[in-house]
């Protein structure tokens, strides 16, 4: 979610579903030693030490038992942001990293990425099933936050990010585990885990909390509320005693509900829009904190269509510098047709993809209606990796002049569907999350009978 840029960073990502259970853990990957706190003061702004910092991202997205319990893309929404800061960002190395998970991820990119984190990062599997149960319970979140937090220089930076549900329960705020359920509610609390980080000398915090702030609702990522009448949080974080630096950007306001899409909470995708460039940025083209809790106060609701509104709360670190601004690159280039080009009823359109991690679409416009055409199979956003060329098959109507356009965004659901009607070009503006590459207009001419 960043790259190698400046200031000490800690995140705590808030966004699924989980509970506690036994420590006999499936792991994978290599861990790596402890780095002393010393006692070095960190002054304001101080640039992020990437190589002195560690991340542990929690997707507790299945529990133990039929509950109800669960919380779509949690899995998903751990794994995205753990390839993110590793592989897309490059600001940690994979082996800075653990990766707890119950249940796996949906998404084909994010169970290709897992299958390759599991072999560079400490990756912790919740299995449970028969005479052998294991769990990501408290003990276990607890000591691995811990753990990491331990390992962070004072210039480092610490990201946790969880995927749960939130509730709240004789003045403790809880985020449930794996072994959680509608009858018995089990969870880390949020103060416990703040404090435990603090108490390994943590100099700075952030919190990105992906998680609802009032009674659990069908269809969100929170149960049922007949069946689990505890109320979630309104205050959430206002009571937690925060003894570092911070800022808190939260999916929701007091009352609120976290939604999620189909890929990820929509909170989390766009904190990942947001670190891959699309921001706003100063005039030296760094994105900061600040900069970021704008552009998921703006895109949260334009995703949900108002449904969900963020919050954030800055403790001097707003000016924390994260990444840079995406690069005014166009994201791919037709290969074929040519512009002017003659082409057959059933035709072949290639383009290179010059961005990464996006999703591409293949229309053929017509000018006499203007209504676009998806020709992508099955109506399904492709997606792509920077540098990869990619052969369509197109279907074209009648003899006519036509547009092929390439539009590509990071979202996995956009222009999903055959029907496209008319579309608007957005590919001037590079920091939007669809740009569309073209359009080459071609001719189909009516072919002469022999």
């Amino acid at each position: 979610m960043r790259r190698r840029e400046s200031a000490l960073f800690l995140a705590l990502v808030i966004a699924a579903s989980c509970g506690p259970s036994q420590p006999d853990l499936h792991r994978s990957g290599r861990g790596t030693g402890a780095i002393s706190n010393g006692p070095e003061s960190l002054p304001p702004g101080a640039p992020i030490e990437w190589p002195r910092s560690g991340a542990v991202f929690i997707g507790v997205q299945t529990f133990h038992e039929r509950s109800g319990l669960e919380v779509p893309w949690a899995a998903d929404d751990a794994v995205d942001l753990a390839w993110l800061f590793t592989h897309q960002l490059r600001l940690l190395s994979p082996d800075q990293v653990t990766l707890l998970l119950a249940g796996g991820p949906e998404k084909p990119t994010s169970r290709t990425h897992l299958a390759a984190l599991r072999s560079e990062a400490t990756v912790i599997e919740d299995r449970h099933g028969g005479a052998q149960r294991s769990c990501l319970d408290a003990p276990t979140i607890m000591t691995t936050v811990r753990a990491q937090a331990r390992r962070v220089g004072p210039r480092g930076v610490l990201i946790v990010a969880f995927a749960s549900h939130g509730v709240s329960q004789h003045g403790k705020h809880y985020l449930l585990t794996a072994d959680a359920a509608l009858n018995e509610f089990r969870g880390v609390v949020l103060a416990d885990v703040l404090d435990s980080i603090a108490a390994e000398g943590t100099k700075r915090l952030i919190l990105l909390i992906d998680a609802c702030r009032s009674q659990p609702r069908q269809g969100y990522s929170s149960p049922k509320p007949e069946s689990f009448p505890a109320r979630l949080p309104k205050t959430f974080l206002e009571d937690v005693n925060l003894r570092t630096a911070y800022a808190v950007l939260s999916s929701t306001g007091p009352g609120g509900y976290a939604q999620a899409g189909e890929g990820n909470g929509y909170f989390t995708r766009a904190v990942i829009e947001g670190l891959q460039g699309n921001a706003s940025c100063l005039p030296n083209g760094e994105i900061t904190l600040g900069n970021l809790a704008g552009w998921v106060s703006e895109r949260v609701p334009q995703l949900t269509h108002d449904g969900q509104q963020p919050e954030s709360r800055m403790g001097g670190i707003g000016g924390v510098r994260l990444v840079r601004c995406a690069p005014p690159t166009r994201p791919c280039e037709i290969l074929k047709p040519a512009a002017g080009a003659a082409v057959k009823p059933v035709d072949v359109v290639r383009f290179r993809i010059l961005r990464p991690e996006i999703f591409a679409t293949v229309l053929i416009c017509s000018p006499v209606n203007n209504v676009c055409y998806n020709q992508n199979p099955r109506d399904e956003p492709i997606p792509t990796h920077t540098g990869e060329v990619v052969d369509l098959a197109v279907h074209y109507g009648n003899p006519g002049t036509y547009k092929v356009r390439v539009v590509s965004s990071a979202d996995p659901a956009f222009l999903r569907g055959r029907h496209q009607g008319s579309f608007l070009d957005r590919s001037t503006d590079a920091n939007r999350p669809v740009q569309s590459c073209g359009p080459a207009e071609v001719t189909l001419e009516k072919e002469i009978e022999k």
